[in-house]
């Protein structure tokens, strides 16, 4: 099990969810709870909270893949752009 941190933020109907800001997890606590002041600092009528997400390692590999994807196909785009 590995655990990643996300940055959630309060909506009206009394829930939290995934800032859209800041839809990605990272790995440090730390790094979370700064993304979290810089949303805060952006959106401050908006409440922000830290909370951990777990990830089975299947599912971790599979997120890094992806984004190694994603970063391959913005590097293609910047160039051809």
């Amino acid at each position: 099990m590995i655990v990643r941190y996300i940055v959630e933020r309060y909506n009206p109907v009394n829930s939290w969810e995934i800032a859209s800001e800041i839809a990605f997890n990272v790995g440090s606590e730390a790094k979370a709870h700064e993304l979290m002041i810089g949303a805060a600092l952006r959106f401050p009528n908006n409440l922000h909270r830290v909370t951990p997400f777990f990830m089975t390692d299947e599912e971790f590999l599979e997120q890094e893949h992806n984004q190694k994807l994603k970063r391959i196909c913005d590097d293609i785009l910047r160039q051809v752009v």
